[in-house]
């Protein structure tokens, strides 16, 4: 995973950091996801880095979309593209994401997909949001490993029951 700088420090912007990203991917589809856009992110998105700025988003898309054909859903499925292309999503649909995100498509005319979680939605228990706070109450079980390392039968367990009041049961 490649992650855009903020554009915020001009030595991140120079033509020579365009003109390399501009070689590396040139000759595929890429995928820009994003999680939040928010100057208020959830404690969620903070601590796992999974938001962005609306002022950094707007000129991330503007590069994007100086230096990519960006492409929208049909056009991807269809492979109906010219490269480099770039396509743009949205994982778990935060409200930052319609909030403050889509305006700035809609203004610069770039297609998107949002991939919305249901499990909030229907009232059901988000497993990436318990596996963080699972990590908030062990954070010596993530020590060099990955969520799914990390996340033992005692806490798919207390996810599976729903039953956040019992924290003790994972303690």
């Amino acid at each position: 995973m490649v992650r855009l700088p903020d554009w915020s420090d001009p030595i991140s912007c120079s033509r020579t950091v365009a003109g390399v990203a501009r070689k590396l991917l040139r000759n595929q589809l890429t995928v820009f996801n994003y999680h939040d856009v928010s100057d208020f992110p959830s404690d969620f998105c903070r601590d796992f880095d999974l938001n962005v700025q609306p002022e950094v988003f707007q000129k991330q898309i503007r590069w994007i979309k100086n230096n990519f054909q960006v492409v929208g859903a049909s056009q991807v499925l269809g492979g109906h593209y010219d490269t480099p292309a770039a396509f743009v999503t949205f994982d778990d649909g935060f409200a930052g994401v319609f909030e403050n995100a889509l305006p700035i498509l809609e203004q610069e005319m770039i297609p998107s997909m949002v991939f919305v979680n249901m499990a909030p939605i229907l009232g059901e228990i988000f497993l990436a949001g318990s596996a963080a706070f699972y990590r908030k109450c062990q954070p010596y079980k993530f020590k060099q490993k990955s969520v799914g390392q990390a996340c033992d039968n005692k806490f798919f367990a207390w996810h599976l029951q729903g039953q956040a009041d019992h924290l003790e049961s994972i303690r």
